[in-house]
């Protein structure tokens, strides 16, 4: 199950950077339902720690965040994390 998941985001990544239309693809961590901390690093280039849990709210800012105030993730693949 686990492959087939991979597979599928792969294929969705792909699929999405194809589009004629403006995209960013966020990567977050694992994902926790805690309180938001407030603090994350984000963006294309973006050195996350991959096993620290990130919270709901927190990347969900990260989504908002990526739709509205960064125009320079348009058309690139965002990780989120701690």
């Amino acid at each position: 199950m686990f492959t087939a998941a991979i597979i599928d985001k792969a294929v969705a990544e792909r699929m999405t950077q194809k589009i004629d239309m403006e995209w960013v693809i966020v990567r977050p961590v694992v994902l926790v339902d805690k309180p938001a901390k407030g603090r994350y690093t984000a963006g294309p280039s973006a050195r996350v720690a991959p096993l620290v849990a990130l919270s709901f709210d927190d990347c969900a800012d990260c989504l908002l965040r990526a739709a509205t105030d960064e125009p320079n993730w348009i058309g690139k693949t965002v990780n989120v994390g701690s």
